[in-house]
């Protein structure tokens, strides 16, 4: 029986281990981090977007304040993700039916390059659709991935414990990507510490970082937005 005990924790071990060492959000557990997170209409909605290629992702957030301190806690309420081939106004559509009145936009500084076929870019596209002008930080430090995705590991739980982003059960896509966003394999012939790009996870992760970066600045920045 000691042994049989011992072999099953030696496995847990391992398993959370390999989790660490190839999950970028390995501290994402369904167990601790999914309930009912239902939209509260008494609370500010706030959006965050990755205009993504060909597969743009939207996740919508609240925050509340707890104890005396005011500790901000995250509740992701809803999402659009793994819909492709979505025009921007086929998506700020998505968005309008939503019914949600939002508070404010961030998103990707790469939402502001132009494009050739329309001559503006999209996030100027998704405030002449929809009036919601896109948040971006523009820093070094925040645009870079992995300082981007050690900032959020800590709001999944930090060196206290303190877990504080809540995600509501209807996110389905967001807590498979969360799941399955990870480092390159030697086989992938990528050894960047860059997340491997499966053309699926990336974009609701992309999303969920730049809401971070944005909403809690690593350092104070200047917000873009669209003109």
């Amino acid at each position: 029986m000691q042994v049989k005990v011992r072999i099953n924790l030696k496995r847990n071990i391992v398993g959370k281990e390999d989790k660490k060492h190839s999950s970028y959000y390995y501290q994402f557990d369904r167990n601790k981090d999914v309930n009912n997170r239902l939209y509260n209409p008494l609370m500010p909605v706030e959006m965050s977007i990755d205009f993504g290629y060909r597969m743009p992702a939207i996740l919508f957030f609240q925050v509340y304040a707890v104890g005396q301190k005011g500790v901000p806690h995250i509740n992701v309420i809803d999402e659009i993700v793994h819909e492709p081939n979505l025009t921007v106004n086929e998506l700020a559509e998505k968005v309008k039916r939503k019914g949600y009145t939002i508070n404010r936009t961030f998103g990707d500084p790469a939402g502001y390059q132009v494009a050739a076929s329309t001559g503006i870019g999209e996030a100027e596209l998704f405030r002449q659709a929809t009036g919601y002008k896109t948040f971006a930080v523009r820093d070094k430090v925040s645009r870079s991935i992995a300082s981007g995705v050690s900032h959020v590991r800590n709001f999944f739980e930090n060196s206290a414990g303190l877990r504080r982003i809540h995600i509501d059960k209807k996110c389905i896509g967001l807590m498979e990507d969360l799941e399955k966003y990870r480092y390159p394999e030697h086989k992938d012939n990528d050894l960047k510490n860059i997340p491997y790009k499966d053309g699926r996870s990336g974009h609701s992760m992309d999303a969920f970082r730049y809401y971070f970066i944005n909403r809690f600045p690593i350092k104070k920045s200047k917000y873009r937005t669209s003109k």
